[in-house]
């Protein structure tokens, strides 16, 4: 579902092949019919933007069905949890009964005091430490107990504590959010036949094992987050979770960080703010505040990203943000886009150059990058140039010359989770590659290898404390007490409802491209025999009633910006779906450039970009 493993990232592919020939059944869900749909064994099209609600609705189906994997709900998930009506929280040992709730402020307290003077994050990692239980009721004893405690947890209902606290389980509190989606409702937002929807829930129900290969292309909407919640609970309910052959594929995150955050503990620490997402940067920099106090920002360094070709809504880079720069720096080792528009470019060494440790997010391997060659021209290795802007901004002591591989490594590997695995550079450069997630030779799989980093381990039918992915003081008070529960949200743009279709009556794609790696490789001659130039491409339907065709220059555009590029009439796209596949230069396009019309706004829970989230027009150009 709204990925594409057959270009990207391919090496997916080779598994889910594998799979295919061992007897798994491979299904797309996609508005696009892509490469894997063409290898599937069935290609399911929907509409753009609504998979969250699609997947609720089959939730709904599972409940009411009884379709529900009762051991896994009751076993692995906190369905039975109780959760307070005055406070929306769980009942458990830090707010009940009241003296272990004082007994566990005191302890936040002591440790708040204690921790503070090493920052935020090391206080939120202690009280983090704090034993927490929850309390479930036991139909054993009619009683609450402990969740390890009870005998036979009740999954439904509502109870009250002895001194009158009001509760409902989990399980109940989810069962009537999800009543509200409907599989009729369903079909009329995918285009689906509202028969199929019920017979495809069924079918998904009674797999023994269902895999959800998922990467970015659900969350590149406003309501993506929503999305991707609501399959997770969807597969929750059917067991699909924590099992062989079962879960999440296409996003798999390495378990083994280095210590990182060591490389800043310098003598002349001040303050590291990690956390701004830069879809809110161009708003930073046009008015020089954050959350309403002043913020000043006037020098930029980018370093390993693109932000002018690869952020939503490009214009927003291009007029708010660079005009209220004093300086911009990137490092990087093509002229790409961000590059042009830099007022200073330090060339970057390429991999080839630079001895280092690669830990991939998608892959349990980590692995030595050897230097093949000396640097070229004027070109150096990132921690280089970081050392030569520390020392020109007069940090002496926190960038000392002469640092090298050899002196940021043993930091990197000083960390209690390297230690337990005997890393260290030498092992690497003696072994080239380690398994640093898991156990060679096993399968690693989420919530059963290891157990998930949730309460008690289980999966989350009712948030406890939500909060968001990126905490840069955003006020989400008037929004909590929703993100208890998983819930439907309409794009802010792709929505078949929205009223801007009558204007703009095309979703607006930007698919991968196998010819590329975001926006690199964009320039590199045999790719560009292969991969020429950029095209929209449309479906016939949608051309015809403009009047253009395959070689056509049109103008794609909407009110953010334009672009003016080759048309490509292509039956795999839907109707009412535009798709440029993403990653190039705004050098390579007649005018404008494919990220001025795609989404530049940001939800503060997930802060994840939202670029499909757009409608567009296009027509004949006449330039």
């Amino acid at each position: 579902m709204g990925h594409e493993p057959r270009v990207h990232p391919s090496p997916s592919w080779r598994w889910i092949q594998w799979a295919r020939e061992n007897g798994t059944k491979v299904v797309t869900i996609d508005p696009i019919k892509s490469a894997t749909a063409h290898r599937s064994d069935e290609y399911i099209r929907v509409n753009p933007g609504h998979d969250g609600y699609l997947a609720l609705a089959m939730a709904n189906y599972v409940i009411k069905h009884d379709l529900v994997d009762w051991d896994f709900i009751k076993d692995h998930s906190n369905a039975a949890f109780l959760v307070r009506k005055d406070t929306k929280n769980h009942l458990a040992t830090t707010n009940w009964p009241p003296e272990a709730a004082q007994a566990y402020g005191a302890a936040v307290e002591q440790l708040t005091e204690q921790y503070s003077p090493m920052g935020p994050t090391a206080v939120a990692a202690a009280v983090a430490a704090i034993p927490v239980d929850y309390y479930v009721w036991d139909n054993a004893t009619n009683s609450i107990a402990l969740i390890d405690e009870a005998q036979d947890p009740a999954l439904e209902g509502t109870f009250t504590t002895p001194d009158g606290i009001e509760l409902e389980t989990s399980y109940s509190l989810l069962k009537k959010q999800l009543e509200q989606y409907t599989t009729a409702e369903a079909a009329r937002l995918t285009g689906l036949d509202e028969q199929f929807v019920v017979d495809f829930t069924e079918r998904f129900a009674a797999e023994d094992a269902v895999s959800v290969n998922i990467t970015y292309g659900l969350d590149h909407y406003l309501n993506g987050y929503q999305n991707t919640w609501s399959i997770a609970i969807l597969m929750a309910l059917t067991g699909n979770l924590a099992k062989p052959g079962a879960g999440f594929t296409g996003v798999f995150t390495t378990r083994w960080s280095p210590e990182t955050l060591g490389l800043w503990v310098t003598p002349e620490y001040k303050v590291l703010n990690a956390v701004i997402p830069f879809g809110i940067m161009p708003e930073i920099v046009a008015t020089q505040t954050l959350n309403g106090q002043p913020f000043p920002m006037k020098v930029m360094v980018s370093h390993c990203s693109n932000p002018v070709s690869n952020l939503g809504g490009q214009r927003e880079f291009l007029d708010r943000l660079l005009p209220n720069l004093d300086y911009y720096v990137v490092i990087d080792m093509e002229m790409t886009d961000s590059a042009r528009y830099a007022d200073m470019v330090l060339p970057a060494s390429s991999w080839y150059e630079v001895e280092d440790i690669r830990a991939g997010y998608n892959n349990p391997y980590s692995i030595y990058q050897e230097k093949a060659i000396e640097p070229m021209y004027e070109s150096k290795c990132d921690s280089e140039i970081a050392g030569l802007l520390g020392r020109a901004l007069g940090f002496e002591a926190s960038f000392p010359e002469g640092e090298d591989i050899n002196t940021w490594a043993p930091i990197l590997f000083s960390n209690e989770a390297s230690k337990a695995q005997n890393l260290s550079l030498e092992r690497f450069r003696e072994e080239k590659v380690i398994q640093t997630t898991g156990t060679p030779g096993e399968s690693f799989i989420t919530g059963m290898t290891k157990p998930f980093t949730t309460e008690k381990g289980r999966v989350r039918l009712y948030t406890d404390k939500p909060k968001p992915r990126l905490n840069y003081g955003q006020d989400l008070s008037a929004r909590v007490d929703n993100e208890h529960l998983v819930y439907y949200r309409e794009p802010e743009e792709a929505g078949i409802d929205n009223p801007l279709a009558e204007k703009y009556p095309l979703v607006y794609l930007q698919e991968h491209s196998r010819f590329r790696v975001h926006t690199q490789w964009g320039v590199v001659p045999l790719l560009r025999e292969l991969d020429p130039e950029p095209v929209a491409k449309v479906n016939g339907r949608d051309a015809a009633e403009r009047g253009v065709t395959t070689g056509d220059i049109v103008e794609v555009y909407n009110d953010r910006g334009h672009c003016v590029v080759k048309c490509l009439v292509d039956e795999s796209i839907a109707p009412g779906v535009l798709s440029i596949p993403k990653g190039w230069q705004r050098e390579q396009f007649i005018e404008g450039g494919y990220q001025e019309m795609s989404q530049p706004g940001m939800d503060p829970y997930p802060s994840a970009a939202s670029f499909y989230d757009a409608r567009v027009n296009f027509r004949k150009w006449e330039g």
